[in-house]
């Protein structure tokens, strides 16, 4: 949760905005977003509040050829993803954060 809260969210947003052509980077940045926001009700709202759901469709157009970033980024749009469908981007029930104490 910290970690969105002292921006981590926004800077892996604008890191894919500002770099939409480097496909190893949409790649990692989705992979960020998908572990900041699984299971953080407060990080998966931020990520739809500041356009990540947008960068992810943007990545995925740009790099449709590239199964890497098309698998991280449908999981940031909590389609599964096509090789790990263990992971999703949606916030648990409890609204909890990964590394939260409480």
């Amino acid at each position: 949760r910290k970690v969105g809260q002292l921006g981590g969210v926004a800077a892996v947003v604008d890191a894919m905005r500002a770099h939409p052509t480097i496909a190893e980077l949409q790649e990692l940045a989705c992979s960020a977003l998908v572990d900041l926001c699984t299971d953080c009700a407060e990080n998966e709202s931020l990520k739809q509040d500041l356009g990540g759901i947008e960068a992810a469709v943007e990545a995925m157009r740009k790099h449709g050829g590239n199964r890497g970033v098309v698998d991280k980024a449908s999981l940031v749009m909590g389609w599964g993803g096509l090789g790990d469908v263990s992971r999703t981007s949606t916030a648990d029930s409890r609204g909890d954060c990964v590394g939260d104490d409480g």
